[in-house]
């Protein structure tokens, strides 16, 4: 019985790229706002909604939230990219400008807005990181450079947080490290790869047509 109700509640198995990409944004976005906003109140002691009536902290603070979600959503992108590789006898460079242009697309489609210019570099910086395909294969590795990142843009000045920027770090690749036992359970990576390969070429046929 118990053995059911645990499989009851189990989450199901990832085979679209639409359900791949969701399944990204929301982790993308719980370690995003795990990380920023528990930063800000272990620094100030503050919750945000009083650190948000400082109009130069606001702007900061959606500035840096929407670079953090970038880089982590990109980091999340190549580990998904690093567990795809496998199910896949198609060109790589196939695969990844498939997954390329659903991260574009993620970001333009994200609730916090993230500007075009953001976009095109958050792209370029993600596809010269799939060409890579020897570099970064275990997810803490590949989180040090969302990591890192996220330090760069908390909404902190420097001086007060540059004592910090290891334990941020470590508290980003934490989480993501976190998400390993669920990408390996929930991705079902023949048929993930077979969509998004499948929708790539479709999109490609359609902007050409």
């Amino acid at each position: 019985m118990l053995a059911k109700l645990l499989a009851s509640r189990r989450r199901p198995t990832l085979v679209s790229a639409d359900a791949l990409v969701q399944f990204l944004c929301e982790r993308a976005a719980l370690i995003t706002q795990k990380t920023v906003i528990g930063y800000c109140y272990a620094r100030t002691s503050l919750p945000l909604s009083e650190l948000m009536r400082d109009k130069p902290f606001a702007d900061a603070f959606e500035r840096g939230r929407r670079q953090a979600y970038a880089a982590v959503l990109e980091d999340m992108f190549v580990v998904a990219d690093r567990r795809l590789r496998s199910a896949t006898t198609a060109r790589q460079e196939d695969l990844a400008a498939a997954l390329v242009t659903r991260f574009d697309a993620a970001l333009a489609e994200a609730a916090i807005a993230i500007a075009p210019d953001m976009r095109i570099a958050a792209a370029a910086q993600l596809r010269a990181r799939l060409d890579t395909a020897e570099a970064q294969h275990s997810i803490a590795d590949i989180a040090r450079t969302s990591g890192e990142r996220v330090y760069e843009s908390m909404p902190i000045h420097e001086r007060h947080r540059r004592l910090d920027r290891d334990s941020i770090i470590a508290g980003v690749r934490f989480l993501m490290v976190g998400l390993a036992t669920e990408f390996d359970r929930r991705l079902n990576a023949p048929r993930i790869v077979a969509d998004l390969l499948q929708s790539d070429d479709a999109a490609t046929a359609e902007s050409s047509a």
